[in-house]
């Protein structure tokens, strides 16, 4: 290891090598470096590396003295804010990457390359230079796939250059998002970078040692595909897969898949996709010896490691180099029983529908009618629903399967396009953007107004599937504006002048028309200062072009021929440029046409900027400004043609401005349409509102309109067949029949006319509905089939209100838009690997609540009562919630001592746990947890712990479940193993417990902190916590500084509250207020027994305990009333909870939640409906009274 002392004569470690590495050098080298180390110090085939340290990195920030300016750029900074958060990343990265590396780091660096290029015999070896963060007191934080990786590098100085690109990758827009979120200081975040031989892989892939699909234990996987990794770990190619039977190394399956791509290094070094050899393509990659070979790698490394990992392969000359390995994170604990076989079967069919998710369950029914219903889905239910939506996730998270009236496989081809926030991205990016964390908006219809808005993504999914080719057609059948679209994918359809949900496949077979859009919506106006030059860009973007040099914009050059015509033009563009700072100036006249080219470099920097974001800066402009953009564009490269159109020309391969011109005449209200002349020219014309555009052009004159007799064309087409079927009774000289009958377009304009020479009743009706759509942003497009194949297929999920929300507008090649549905039951099931069943058409009639049913995922079929089966599966305790819960305005959660109630408690329709004990917990483990610190680790009490919590945070996710740390006296502890040190105390109540043992014993608080935090970066975001018997706002102080310590910060990250079970607490509860607590949980037992001076674990006195004692009672309401007033919940954990008397006291008092036992959960909500209904009706008396 490299170590450099710096001026303070610190020793600071700048390059480890990986015989230098294990799993405990996360701090020195990031999760990835940490990672290849131990896989290379166990003997395993890695490439050899070597690591940049975190040291290094903060050396870096500290010499360059960048500190107080990334401080400055982020202070303030809304995360939020997808551009303010954009900018801010992009201005600290430019920072990092121009400031010049110390010298003696970069030394070190070139050092060490040399030192890796003689270990691999080369001159110049190429190496991958990746990303692996880590952080300084947060050893538990997750970086992972926040950071750059970048590949063939070579040259040492090219090597120094890419690990300062990964210094500033600690500062990409997901990083800071994240950071900021977790409440993580920035600077305490660092960042090593791997510098890696790079393997060229002739075969690379994955490979998982236990079935992550089956969950089998005795199987491994392994996928692998033609040429380096990428494509595979991306998914952007389909790898081979071969299932191993890890006992015997059989091969137990092949799916050889055919491939059609492939990663590969070109000459220059560099990454590209090339088409795979046509006797490649279906060619098995690994031999049977090879994944023979492989798999026992595989074996060794879990061996190692100790449980299943998740691997990165790759195969070079004739040797495996295993890339990373991870452990696998998806599978549920413990070993999964096998599945029963269809054979096995022996049941009556109630159901069949399309098997959207593999797997056998079996489970009681519970029908879900809408999204408030879900909390009645418990544990191994079987949830039955018309339609899923994103809403009912926690419900689907808990289900043993999933049946659905309506829905399918819906999906959409990878390479179409919808329209984003960030301008068009096809499919297949939002998926990887998706995943990655990003939040993106989506263009969508509003299906109650019927006008276009923006909506949020926030899942996306992608699988194989068979998938129609749909043209759009107008009066050519013959098309070429296609997509790719699963046949059982839904749109919004009107049928019998309803919006309905109707399948691809029967809008086919049917002739339906689909609604298109035209319309966009402005996302938000952001361009102020763009106002003077939209025309100016557009004119230059058509018949000009900006100068770089080394891919910065230096000149603006326009050419033009030197005519009457454009006299106007040309003079037009030459002021613009002046109002940039500019002047043209003329630098070569050949036949009078002259080329012009600006004095300075301001105008080409702002018109650059304008052809950078020219895909974009529609979407956020205002509508002025766009029609001069794009009077622009018509001036510089288009005409006003014959057919009563404009046209304008672009070259085919300029993809942004053509989307920028499509998005920028919906904006407008004008439908574009695109046509390509040969390969070269792309045409986008339209014909309505053509005089929005030309009034604001130059060289064409708006007066040239007047010269054509041709009607103005109505754009706005719709299907009354379909929309407005009741005009068949409403005919106009048989205008209106004819077009019902045979299924023809008519324009909204002509129809209105015709209405208006209609005097009938009911007539008035219809011409409200003309009107909606008239105001609205749809209109009707026809669409055919023109093709058939099968193929990888991607779909996202929006936020939306209600199931006609849940759409989107896709965008075939020609960019016409189409708005369609997105889908839910079947991708989500399968993401969660359960059962699912959908378009049964009928389960929600069929099947009734309580019902024992067997759901086959694979086959679609439901059948009754419980299948058969060769092995028996243990068997759980069921409980059927008999009635629908009463809804209270207080919440009544429960009290949960071990987990093993969890499944029990949640089943009580609880609104979620108001105490979750961790004593009993630890009693439960049967040892003393000093002694599990001791002989185990810190890691096998954490993992103890979240054990215990996780049961009961998944049964009632995303109900909130409130931790309270260890409150265990003395004498519950010493019968523990290893508790015969436990000190004797006369009266344990009043000795070492609580909160005052907890800052005693720092170490056992830190475990029970850090599991929390483990489990809520699981996603258990429902957690809570709170700490037990605290007396003075001092201790509330200490336990936050220790929950910071761990990389939680309480308020934020966790709701954090206390338990008030002393007087002092009670008396004093503003003080605690004013510290920062979420919440208060009033613990009765203790506060009982310390008001009124009894021990109640003493038989002698134990009758004198009263939890209703006035002075108790006092002490309640003070707390309740006062946590009002400063907007502090109010909970009650205590006996108290249970006892319907003083509940009505609570409920009156203004209390927010009551915990009771399990068996008390119905009476108190029972109690709670009759006190709330009586305070409403005394208070309506109240007022009453007041009136007279």
């Amino acid at each position: 290891m490299l170590i450099i002392q710096n001026t303070k004569g610190d020793s600071m470690k700048f390059i480890a090598w990986l015989d230098e590495l294990s799993n405990k050098d996360v701090d020195i080298a990031g999760g990835k470096g940490a990672s290849l180390g131990e896989m290379w110090n166990a003997g395993l085939p890695v490439p050899p590396a070597f690591v940049v340290t975190a040291d290094a990195y903060r050396h870096f920030i500290k010499e360059t003295g960048l500190m107080d300016k990334i401080r400055e750029i982020l202070s303030g900074l809304d995360v939020n804010d997808t551009d303010a958060l954009t900018n801010a990343s992009k201005k600290i990265r430019k920072l990092i990457e121009e400031a010049e590396m110390p010298e003696d780091l970069r030394l070190a660096i070139i050092e060490a390359y040399n030192k890796l290029c003689e270990m691999c015999g080369e001159d110049e070896v190429t190496v991958a230079v990746r990303s692996s963060a880590t952080a300084e007191d947060l050893p538990e934080a997750s970086f992972a796939g926040q950071q750059d990786t970048y590949l063939n590098i070579k040259g040492a100085e090219n090597v120094v250059k890419y690990v300062q690109k990964c210094f500033s990758s600690l500062f990409t827009p997901r990083a800071i998002f994240y950071r900021e979120q977790q409440g993580f200081d920035h600077f305490k975040v660092a960042l090593a970078a791997v510098v890696q031989k790079l393997v060229n892989a002739e075969k690379a892939g994955v490979m998982f040692t236990v079935n992550p699909i089956s969950e089998n234990y005795d199987e491994l996987v392994i996928e692998a595909a033609w040429g380096l990794g990428e494509g595979v770990v991306s998914g952007s190619v389909s790898p081979d897969t071969y299932i191993v039977n890890k006992k015997t190394l059989e091969i137990v399956d092949k799916h050889i898949a055919r491939k059609e791509t492939m990663f590969v290094k070109d000459e220059k070094g560099e990454t590209k996709v090339v088409e795979v050899p046509d006797d490649m393509k279906e060619k098995q990659v690994l031999s049977d010896d090879e994944i023979k070979e492989l798999a026992k790698i595989g074996l060794n490394i879990e061996k190692h490691y100790g449980k299943p990992m998740d691997v990165e392969w790759a195969y070079e000359k004739g040797k495996f180099y295993m890339l990373q390995a991870r452990p696998i994170t998806t599978l549920k604990k413990g070993k999964k029983e096998k599945k029963a076989k269809e054979e096995d079967i022996e049941a009556k069919i109630l159901l069949k529908g399309i098997g959207a998710s593999p797997g056998i369950a079996t489970g009681v029914v519970k029908i879900i009618h809408d999204v408030s219903e879900i909390d009645k889905v418990k544990e191994g239910d079987i949830l039955v629903t018309e339609m899923t939506t994103p809403d009912m996730v926690p419900a689907m998270k808990k289900a043993a399967a999933i049946v659905t009236d309506e829905g399918g496989l819906t999906c959409i081809e990878g390479d179409a396009k919808i329209l984003t926030d960030r301008g068009f991205l096809k499919m297949k990016e939002v998926y990887k953007l998706v995943k990655n964390g990003e939040k993106l908006k989506v263009l969508g219809l509003n299906a109650e107004t019927l006008k276009t808005e923006w909506k949020e993504i926030i899942d996306a999914q992608k699988r194989e599937a068979r998938r129609y080719e749909i043209g759009v057609y107008r009066k050519n059948k013959n098309t070429k504006d296609t997509i790719k679209i699963t046949p059982d994918h839904k749109f919004p359809v009107f049928v019998n002048g309803e919006l309905s949900k109707v399948q691809l496949c029967d809008i086919i077979d049917n002739n339906l028309s689909v609604l298109s859009i035209d319309y966009i919506p402005m996302i938000e106006e952001k361009y102020e200062s763009l106002a003077e030059v939209m025309y100016l860009g557009g004119a230059v973007l058509s018949d000009g072009h900006i100068v770089r040099r080394n891919g910065k914009p230096i000149r603006v050059r326009f050419t033009q021929k030197d005519t009457e015509e454009k006299k106007d033009f040309i003079e037009k563009v030459k002021g613009d440029v002046k109002l940039i700072g500019g002047n043209f100036i003329e630098i070569s006249n050949r036949n009078n046409v002259i080329e012009y080219q600006t004095s300075r470099k301001i105008p080409s920097e702002i018109l650059g900027f304008i052809e950078v974001n020219i895909n974009t800066i529609p979407l956020y402009a205002t509508k002025d400004e766009i029609a001069d953009l794009i009077a622009g564009f018509v001036d510089g490269d288009g005409c006003l043609s014959g057919k009563r159109r404009v046209e304008i020309y672009q070259n085919s391969s300029h993809i942004k401005k053509i989307e920028g011109l499509i998005v920028g005449l919906y904006r407008l209200g004008i439908i574009p349409r695109l046509r390509y002349k040969r390969s070269s020219t792309a045409t986008i014309y339209f014909n309505n509102n053509l005089e929005t555009i030309l009034q604001r052009t130059r060289r064409i004159k708006l007066d040239k309109l007047k010269e054509f007799k041709k009607p103005v064309e109505d754009k706005k087409l719709i299907d009354i067949s379909q929309i407005l079927p009741e005009l068949k009774e409403f005919d106009y000289k048989g205008y209106l029949y004819k077009t019902y009958k045979e299924k023809l377009f008519i324009g909204i304009n002509k129809l209105e006319e015709y209405l208006s020479k209609i005097d009938k009743d009911g007539i008035e009706r219809i011409k409200q509905k003309i009107k909606l759509l008239k105001e609205s942003d749809i209109y009707s497009i026809r669409i055919k089939k023109v093709g058939e194949d099968y193929g990888e297929v991607y779909n996202i999920t929006v936020k939306a209100e209600n199931e006609f929300n849940h759409n989107y507008v896709v965008w075939t090649k020609h960019y016409t838009p189409i708005v369609v549905f997105n889908c839910h039951a079947a991708i989500v099931s399968r993401e969660l690997g359960t059962p699912c069943v959908v378009g049964t058409k009928k389960a929600t009639k069929v099947l009734k609540d309580g019902m024992i049913v067997t759901v086959d995922g694979e086959k679609g079929i439901v059948y009754e009562g419980e299948i058969k089966k060769v092995e028996e599966k243990e068997k759980k305790q069921e409980v059927v919630v008999q009635q629908a819960p009463i809804i209270t305005a207080t919440e009544v959660k429960v009290n949960v001592s071990m987990p093993e109630v969890a499944e029990r408690a949640a089943a009580t329709g609880a609104d979620g746990v108001g105490l979750l004990r961790a004593e009993h917990m630890i009693l439960g483990l049967g040892k003393h947890p000093r002694k599990i610190l001791e002989e185990e680790g810190e890691e096998a009490l954490i993992e103890a712990l979240m054990e215990g919590i996780r049961k009961v945070a998944d049964a009632f996710y995303p109900r909130p479940v409130t931790y309270r740390t260890l409150d265990a006296p003395t004498d519950e502890f010493r019968g523990l193993e290893g508790g015969e040190n436990e000190p004797i105390e006369h009266n344990p109540m009043l000795g070492w417990r609580g909160i005052r043992r907890d800052l005693d014993e720092v170490d056992i608080l830190k475990c029970e902190l850090k599991a929390i935090k483990r489990l809520r970066e699981e996603g258990y975001k429902n957690i809570e916590i709170m700490i037990p018997l605290v007396t003075h706002p001092d201790e509330v102080r200490r336990v936050k500084e220790i929950m910071r310590e761990v990389g939680l910060e309480p308020c934020k990250d966790i709701p954090f509250g206390i338990m008030v079970e002393t007087p002092a607490a009670a008396l004093i509860i503003e003080d605690f207020i004013k510290e920062g607590i979420n919440f208060v949980s009033l613990g009765t037992n203790d506060l009982t027994q310390y008001t009124i001076a009894i021990d109640r674990n003493n038989e002698l006195v134990s009758k004198y305990y009263k939890e209703d004692h006035p002075a108790v009672l006092k002490l309640v309401e003070h707390v309740i009333k006062t946590c009002k007033k400063h907007g502090i919940k109010t909970s009650i954990c205590g006996q108290a909870g249970s006892r319907p008397h003083i509940v009505e006291k609570l409920v009156e008092w203004g209390i927010d939640s009551v915990s009771a036992n399990i068996d008390a959960v119905e009476t108190i909500r029972r109690v709670v409906a009759r006190t709330e209904q009586k305070v409403i009706l005394n208070y309506i008396r109240k007022s009453y009274v007041e009136r007279e």
